[in-house]
């Protein structure tokens, strides 16, 4: 399956869930690897912008970010605590366990 397919897919699947679709989005970015989460987050950028007022209700906006928010603290406490040697992480256990 190449890029253009999985974009013809990704555009069926907005149509008839915006909501749907946006939660396998997040899924995405919160679960994917890096080059997946990347091209999600890219995918959000660039396409978010084009839709309409009838598309983005003020609900979906609300829902984009409520996810928004989990995202950044999921991915920011993965990139910090990647960083750090297993040693002191096992000092930060109340940390880790977020």
């Amino acid at each position: 399956m190449d890029c253009l397919d999985i974009r013809v897919s990704t555009f069926a699947v907005i149509s008839v869930s915006l909501t749907g679709a946006l939660q396998g989005i997040f899924s995405q970015i919160i679960n994917g690897e890096d080059p997946i989460r990347e091209k999600a987050i890219k995918f959000l950028q660039l396409k978010l912008k084009l839709m309409g007022e009838e598309i983005l209700t003020s609900k979906i906006e609300e829902y984009i970010v409520e996810e928004s928010k989990k995202v950044t603290r999921i991915i920011w406490l993965y990139e910090f605590l990647c960083g750090w040697p297993y040693q002191f992480l096992c000092g930060l256990e109340p940390l880790v366990t977020l």
